[in-house]
C-alpha cells in the first residue's frame, strides 16, 4: 500500500504541471484502502497517469499522422474512460472480489487499446518511410543479354 502511494506521489512529482490527485477509498467490507488517481484533467482512472499520460500523446501524435485511424481510436479509448467513470462512481459501493475483477478489467481494456495506439502509430509512420523510400528509389535496371 505505501508502495502504490509513494509510486503516486513519485509520478505526481515527475509530471510538472499535471499535478494528479490522489483520493483514498475505504472499502465498506473490507476496511482496504485503495488509492485512485484522478489527474488535473478531472478524469479518475484505476491505470497508472503515467500509462494515460503516454497513450494520449501517441494518441495525439496518430492525428497528425492518420487522422482516420486517430477517429477510431479516440471514440475507443474516450467510450472507454467514460465507462471507467461510472464504475469508479460506483467502486466504494460493491464488494472487493468485484473491485478486483473491475478493476483489472479496465486496466486490460484501456492498456490494450493503448497498444493499439502505440501499433497503429508505429505502423503508419513505417509505412510513410517506406513509401517515401519506395518513391525516391530509382528502378532497377536489367542487364540484356
Amino acid at each position: 500500500m505505501s508502495k502504490r502511494i509513494t509510486l503516486l506521489a513519485l509520478s505526481a512529482l515527475l509530471s510538472g504541471c499535471q499535478t494528479p490527485l490522489v483520493h483514498t477509498e475505504q472499502s465498506p467490507s473490507s476496511g482496504h484502502v485503495e488509492a485512485i488517481v484522478q489527474p488535473a484533467s478531472g478524469f479518475a482512472s484505476v491505470v497508472d497517469l503515467s500509462e494515460i499520460t503516454s497513450c494520449t500523446n501517441e494518441l495525439s501524435a496518430l492525428q497528425q499522422v492518420s487522422p482516420s485511424i486517430y477517429q477510431i481510436r479516440n471514440a475507443e479509448l474516450h467510450s472507454i474512460r467514460i465507462q471507467e467513470q461510472i464504475y469508479l462512481k460506483v467502486r466504494k459501493s460493491i464488494n472487493e472480489n468485484s473491485i478486483s475483477v473491475m478493476d483489472a478489467a479496465y486496466k486490460y481494456k484501456i492498456s490494450k487499446i493503448c497498444s493499439d495506439i502505440r501499433n497503429d502509430l508505429t505502423n503508419e509512420l513505417v509505412n510513410k518511410v517506406e513509401k517515401a523510400y519506395q518513391y525516391n528509389t530509382p528502378a532497377p535496371f536489367s542487364v540484356d543479354n
